[in-house]
């Protein structure tokens, strides 16, 4: 098979998922679409499209496939392992408070698993992604999200150690509608619930809606970001979370025993995805903003490439 022809098939595959991107930044930079527009396509699609679709992927299956331990195990290490790298190398050679290091952490092993991920991994995969889809965000929600805020609000004047911390995040962590939905998803799943029929179109259509408006979200996001003089901070990150993130989750998937191929392939594409859409959110609460913001932009972009090449490989090791 020829390699060129495989990554010309491999464009054709991730070019339109950067192409609806690249739609929502122009229509905001050049004023077709508000920018304030983008807070509500936002929200709407992480506060009830995905918590829907999560609902109804986690209800049509048996809660023996949904809870994964393996799955779980492989990529919670594999985001620790970036997360950490990352952390320390932000403490330890860039001379950053806990609070910052926390920020640098976050950006390298925090996917934006709804907005990009998911889109993306569909157009590979196909449906069988919804129950990775739902275990990665069981750990991004669970694990990594209370570490990285409680990491941040213990190096700030918020709380005065870890634990503290943890004790103010875990109660809001826990009434987030992505969270609601993994619980109430899995609740169905093991009572056996069948969906009423217009019950289930309604949850369709809204579903159907994730990956157009997610992706133009995100593109509008984009707009007003400046890179600035941090480029050497800015680098680090985005290695962590287009390189490190990837490489690591690749590498815990390889050892742990009773992986599904086809599920490790698309923890891997998970991984590639640039930081999640908050990220910036989340670090104004810090005074982090900027600089997440910053990050943000360059590591998006790029991604199209590191994407790219990432499947092309693993089309390549597929064939």
């Amino acid at each position: 098979m020829n390699p060129a022809t495989d990554l010309l098939a491999t464009l054709s595959l991730t070019a339109p998922i950067f192409c609806l991107i690249a739609i929502g930044y122009l229509a905001v930079r050049f004023k077709y679409f508000p920018q304030t527009g983008i807070t509500g396509i936002s929200a709407f699609v992480a506060r009830v499209a995905v918590p829907v679709l999560i609902f109804k992927a986690l209800a049509e299956r048996d809660l023996t496939d949904i809870l994964n331990g393996p799955y779980l195990l492989a990529y919670s290490l594999g985001s620790l392992v970036a997360f950490f790298v990352v952390y320390f190398y932000a403490r330890t050679l860039r001379n950053q408070d806990v609070s910052s290091a926390a920020f640098y952490g976050m950006g390298g092993s925090f996917s934006n698993s709804i907005m990009v991920g998911f889109p993306l991994s569909t157009a590979l995969f196909g449906e069988i992604v919804l129950v990775p889809f739902a275990l990665t965000l069981m750990v991004e929600n669970l694990l990594m999200m209370p570490l990285a805020l409680g990491l941040a609000s213990s190096g700030s004047k918020q709380s005065s150690n870890f634990m503290g911390s943890l004790r103010h995040i875990l109660p809001s962590i826990a009434r987030t509608p992505i969270f609601v939905a993994i619980i109430l998803g899995m609740a169905a799943s093991l009572l056996n619930l069948p969906l009423p029929p217009v019950v289930d179109s309604v949850m369709t259509l809204l579903a159907n809606t994730v990956t157009g408006a997610a992706l133009f979200a995100i593109g509008g996001m984009l707009v007003g970001m400046r890179v600035g003089g941090l480029l050497p901070d800015l680098s680090a990150v985005a290695f962590g979370k287009l390189v490190l993130h990837p490489l690591a989750v690749f590498a815990i998937f390889s050892i742990v025993p009773g992986m599904d191929p086809l599920f490790a392939q698309v923890a891997v594409v998970f991984a590639c995805a640039p930081m999640f859409g908050i990220y910036a959110v989340l670090g104004e609460q810090y005074g982090k903003g900027a600089f997440c913001a910053a990050a943000m932009l360059p590591t998006t972009v790029i991604s199209f490439l590191t994407i790219s090449v990432v499947v092309w490989l693993l089309q390549r090791a597929a064939a």
